[in-house]
């Protein structure tokens, strides 16, 4: 008895914490829209595509179809992906993007000049220049996210992208992006 005693001392013992499988943790659920772009930002710099997903509207949840309008020059140059722009096709330009980077590399959105503004009783408008740096490229231009909470969640997301050139035509924007990795 006296040896079962002993060898069953540990049992009561905490133990060392251990690393948390999955890396990095998730963005907390988006209780506001100013949130939702705080998630965005986090997710291109976690490379996170489960986060990146929580981002847009789901007709399922806000009765919402998520829509994205690219620049007039990507919308051009990209037409054949622009024209059937879906939620699907926003994800799937964010995992080819992010596998395009090495692992050390960490993608960097920052937003300036920015306008936070709601609208009607259940909507708000967030509209900022943007520099966002994917290895070796910095894109530069305006986003205006049209965003709406779920009433059932109270989660915010984003149903309507707008994404409109930089003041230097010559630049690259968001959508020359999101048109180069859908190919």
């Amino acid at each position: 008895m006296i040896v079962l005693l002993v060898a069953s001392c540990d049992l009561l013992k905490t133990r060392d914490s251990e690393t948390p499988v999955g890396g990095i943790p998730a963005n907390p659920p988006a209780t506001s829209a100013q949130m939702v772009i705080d998630n965005l930002t986090s997710s291109f710099a976690n490379k996170n595509v489960n986060d990146y997903d929580k981002l847009f509207a789901d007709t399922g949840s806000v009765k919402k179809q998520y829509i994205f309008v690219p620049t007039q020059k990507a919308a051009g140059t990209y037409s054949a992906f622009f024209s059937h722009w879906t939620r699907d096709s926003e994800l799937n330009y964010f995992r080819k993007a992010m596998a395009s980077v090495s692992v050390t590399f960490t993608p960097t959105v920052s937003f300036s000049g920015t306008t936070l503004t709601p609208f009607q009783a259940d909507s708000a408008l967030f509209s900022a220049d943007y520099s966002f740096s994917l290895a070796p490229i910095t894109y530069l231009g305006r986003a205006r996210f049209y965003m709406i909470p779920n009433k059932n969640t109270g989660t915010w997301s984003i149903y309507r992208w707008e994404d409109l050139p930089s003041a230097k035509d010559s630049t690259l924007s968001w959508s020359d992006m999101k048109g180069q990795f859908s190919q």
